[in-house]
């Protein structure tokens, strides 16, 4: 991989809440198609790293890129200052983000959750939005489950729903942010599967997880994080092999 294959790039990122340094100046790069997995412990910092990426929390210090173009921010001597509300939207519209609880809206069925943002953002005509909509759920295993509002839906399911949404934005990278944590373990390899598909697809991913069955099987890369840094940073492959803080990690949870 080359500098020219680069889609997300992380440089000296800081994050404050308050007096809390949560984020210590991190550097990260993700290539095109890669699949970069962050583990650590709660209070590593993994959610937050996400978030800042997606412009969901903001940064006190440093740059992150998506494809090229800076994310929620434009710089004046070297510090980040916010860019317009049309800019920062523009930019996250090519990030796709699931999170641990689904964040689906209630009152509305699984098809007209996953066509929402692309009518209202992207200008899809609803015909449109709705073929593409029904695509999609047939591609994550919901497509009997279109009308279904997402109450009477298993959590797996609803988590299927959530990742048909956040790809209905044609996303350039997804962000994963400890998809699995909220479900129970049945269902689990269902989300997961969906997930191994996209990274089999090319799809370019960053996903804070505790899978090691997943990291294994769908990741390129392992990085570990610890109080707001990044300690370690492996090939997927050579994952057993560490003699670091990964090794720790694994010996002592998994």
């Amino acid at each position: 991989m080359n500098k020219s294959d680069v889609v997300i790039e992380v440089r000296g990122v800081h994050k404050w809440y308050g007096e809390l340094h949560v984020l210590h100046g991190l550097d990260l790069d993700v290539h095109r198609g890669e699949v970069v997995c962050l583990i650590g412990t709660s209070g590593s910092g993994k959610s937050t790293l996400l978030r800042t990426i997606n412009h969901l929390e903001t940064i006190q210090e440093g740059r992150i890129t998506v494809n090229g173009r800076t994310v929620g921010y434009r710089e004046e001597g070297g510090k980040p200052v916010a860019a317009r509300e049309d800019v920062i939207a523009a930019a996250r519209a090519g990030i796709g983000m699931v999170f641990q609880n689904f964040n689906l809206f209630w009152h509305m069925t699984l098809l007209q959750n996953v066509i929402e943002a692309p009518i209202q953002v992207l200008g899809l005509n609803a015909a449109e939005a709705r073929d593409r909509g029904r695509e999609l759920l047939k591609r994550v295993g919901l497509a009997d489950k279109a009308d279904v509002y997402p109450r009477k839906l298993s959590g797996g399911q609803q988590q299927r729903g959530a990742i048909a949404r956040a790809l209905a934005m044609r996303p350039d990278v997804m962000l994963f942010d400890e998809p699995t944590s909220a479900l129970d373990p049945e269902t689990i390899g269902e989300v997961l599967t969906v997930m191994e598909e996209l990274a089999a697809d090319g799809m370019t991913m960053i996903v804070a997880s505790h899978e090691m069955g997943f990291v294994r099987r769908a990741a390129h890369r392992v990085v570990m994080m610890e109080n707001g840094v990044i300690v370690e940073d492996l090939p997927a492959a050579r994952v057993d092999e560490s003699t670091g803080r990964i090794r720790d990690f694994i010996q002592k949870f998994h």
